[in-house]
C-alpha cells in the first residue's frame, strides 16, 4: 500500500546512458526464466514447514468434501484455492507448490507497474529483480503457506488503489478494496494494512475514497467474524490461539526478551541481505535530506512504525512467533523506498544490483537462524535419511507412527512419506499423547506393516517401552514386534510387523 506520492518529481523522460532498454519485455523474459528455475527446483524442495503441511492436509480434506468454512484459526481462502487446484491435478507434493510459484511470478507485474508509476521503468525492473530474489520472498514461493497468495493480492490491491487515487477514479479504489478483501481471506495481516491505509486515505484524499475502500476491504473480515460467532458464540474465535500462545510463550529470561526484540529487525536485514540493507539505510538517509522527499519518507515511516510496533508488542507478549515468513509485511512496506537509489543509474549501481541479490542468497546459508534460506530443505541429515528410507519402502498399505522430533522433521517425514493421511499419526509439541496412543493402536491394527520413529527424549518415552524386539504401548496394552532400521544418536527408526491376536 502506498501513501500520497504527488511530491515526487522524477524526470521519467530524461535520457540516461545506463537506462535499461525495453524494461517490460525484459521483465517478461526474466519472469519466464525465474519460473523455469523454480520449477527445476521442485525435486529438491522439502516440506519443512509444519503449518504448510497442515494446510495441505486440510486442503485435501476440502477437496474431498467441499464445504463453506465458517470458522477456524486460519482464514479459509487458502484451502479453497489449494483444494480447487488439487481437484484439477491431485498431487499433494507438486500442485500446491506450482500454484504458489505461479503466483510469485505473476506478483512481479503489479509490482512493476507500481514502481513504474513511482519512479521509471528501469528502476521498476531492478526493484522487481531484487524483490523476487530476497531469500525470504524466494523461500516462501517454494512453501505451501498462505503468504504468497496474500502477497500477490496485497500488491495487486496496492497497484489498483494507487492508480485510482492518483487518477481520481473511484472504480479503481473500489477494485483496490476488493483485492484487499481477498488478501484478508488468506492472512489476517491484510486486515491491519487495510485499516491503516483507510485512515491515510481519509487524511490525504476524500471521504468518498475512504468509504468505498473501507467497505469493500472489510466485507470478508465482517462475514468471517459473524460466522465464527454463529459457530462458537465468540466473535473472535479465530484468535483464541493468540491467547493460548501468550500462556505457552511467556518470557522466561532476559535473553528471551532480547531475542524477541531484535528478531524482526534482524529478519528484515536477512530479507534485504546485509549489504543491500546497508545501502538501503544510506539511501533513506541521503534522500531524506532533500526537502521534496521528506514528507513521502515520513509517510512510509509512519506506516512501517505502526506495523513494526504491533509486531513488537505481539512478539513480546508471545502471540507472534519468531518466524521469518511474517517479515514479508515489514519488507513489503519498507522495500519501495529502495527505488530512490536506482532512479539515476550508473555502471556501479548496476553491478551493485547483482551484489545485493546474490550476496543475500549466499549469506542466507551462513546464518544460524532457521527459515532464512531460500530453498526449503531439512537442516538435519538424519531427517533426510529417514525420509529416503520410508519413501523407498512404504506402500499404500503401510502405516507410519512418529514421535515428536522437532516441527520440521516430524511433519516433513510424515508428508513426504507419500502415504495417505489416514495411514499416519504423529506427535507434535501440543497434541495429547493419549489421543495419539489410541491412533497408534488404530494404525498398527489397520496397517500390519510400517514404520515407527521413537526419540530418546521424545513424548512417547513414558508410554512406549522397548523389550527385546517388541514395542509395548502400556495404556493400550498392545505389543508391536519391531526391527530397527536406522539408529541415530537421539532417535531410532523401526520397521514393525503386527499380527492381530484376535485373527
Amino acid at each position: 500500500m502506498h501513501p500520497n506520492n504527488s511530491e515526487i518529481n522524477i524526470d521519467h523522460n530524461k535520457e540516461d546512458f545506463f537506462a535499461i532498454k525495453n524494461p517490460f519485455k525484459k521483465l517478461i523474459i526474466y519472469s519466464i526464466l525465474l519460473l523455469a528455475i523454480k520449477l527445476l527446483l521442485l525435486p529438491f524442495i522439502q516440506y519443512v514447514d509444519a503449518d504448510g503441511v497442515s494446510r495441505i492436509y486440510m486442503s485435501i480434506n476440502w477437496m474431498e468434501n467441499p464445504v463453506w468454512i465458517n470458522s477456524g484459526n486460519w482464514a479459509p481462502l487458502h484451502f479453497y484455492l489449494m483444494g480447487s487446484a488439487l481437484k484439477i491435478y491431485n498431487n499433494q507434493f507438486y500442485t500446491p507448490l506450482i500454484v504458489n510459484i505461479i503466483l510469485s511470478i505473476i506478483t512481479l507485474f503489479p509490482l512493476f507497474f507500481i514502481f513504474k508509476r513511482k519512479y521509471n521503468e528501469s528502476t521498476a525492473l531492478i526493484l522487481c529483480f531484487l524483490f523476487s530474489l530476497s531469500p525470504i520472498i524466494f523461500r516462501l514461493s517454494l512453501l505451501t503457506l498462505a503468504e504468497t497468495p496474500y502477497l500477490f493480492f496485497v500488491i495487486l490491491s496496492a497497484y489498483v488503489l494507487y492508480k485510482g487515487l492518483e487518477e481520481n477514479k473511484i472504480k479503481y479504489v473500489f477494485l483496490g478494496g476488493v483485492f484487499a478483501n481477498i488478501a484478508g481471506g488468506f492472512r489476517y495481516e491484510s486486515w491491519m494494512l487495510s485499516f491503516i491505509v483507510s485512515v491515510l486515505i481519509l487524511i490525504k484524499y476524500s471521504k468518498k475514497d475512504f468509504i468505498v475502500f473501507l467497505i469493500t476491504a472489510f466485507i470478508f473480515p465482517c462475514i468471517w467474524l459473524v460466522s465464527n460467532f454463529q459457530e462458537s458464540g465468540n466473535l473472535f474465535n479465530s484468535f483464541n490461539w493468540a491467547s493460548n500462545a501468550v500462556e505457552t510463550n511467556k518470557i522466561d529470561s532476559f535473553e528471551s526478551l532480547l531475542r524477541r526484540i531484535w528478531f524482526y529487525p534482524l529478519s528484515l536485514i536477512f530479507a534485504f541481505g546485509p549489504i543491500g540493507m546497508f545501502y538501503y539505510i544510506k539511501t533513506i538517509k541521503n534522500t531524506y535530506k532533500q526537502d521534496k522527499y521528506k514528507r513521502i519518507i515520513k509517510d512510509y515511516a509512519i506506516i512501517f512504525l505502526i506495523v513494526f510496533f504491533i509486531f513488537l508488542f505481539n512478539t513480546i507478549r508471545g502471540s507472534l512467533l519468531l518466524q521469518h515468513r511474517f517479515t514479508i509485511t515489514l519488507y513489503m512496506i519498507s522495500f519501495p523506498l529502495f527505488g530512490y537509489y536506482f532512479v539515476q543509474l550508473n555502471k556501479k549501481k548496476i553491478y551493485l544490483v547483482l551484489l545485493f541479490a546474490f550476496s543475500g542468497f549466499a549469506l542466507s546459508y551462513v546464518y544460524s537462524s532457521k527459515g532464512a534460506r531460500p530453498i526449503p530443505r531439512l537442516l538435519k541429515n538424519e531427517g533426510i535419511e529417514i525420509n529416503n528410507i520410508v519413501k523407498s519402502n512404504a506402500n499404500p498399505k503401510s502405516g507410519l507412527i512418529l514421535d515428536y522430533w522437532g516441527w520440521e522433521n516430524t511433519f516433513c517425514i510424515a508428508f513426504m512419506s507419500n502415504l495417505p493421511r489416514n495411514n499416519i499419526t504423529y506427535l507434535d509439541q501440543n497434541n495429547e499423547v493419549n489421543e495419539v496412543l489410541i491412533e497408534v493402536k488404530r494404525i498398527v491394527t489397520s496397517y500390519n506393516k510400517g514404520f515407527i520413529l521413537i526419540c530418546n527424549d521424545g513424548r512417547f518415552k513414558d508410554d512406549i517401552i522397548l523389550k527385546q524386539d517388541t514395542l509395548i504401548v502400556k495404556k493400550e496394552n498392545i505389543f508391536i514386534p519391531v526391527k530397527p532400521l536406522k539408529i541415530f544418536p537421539d532417535a531410532t527408526l523401526y520397521e514393525y510387523f503386527y499380527i492381530n491376536p484376535k485373527l
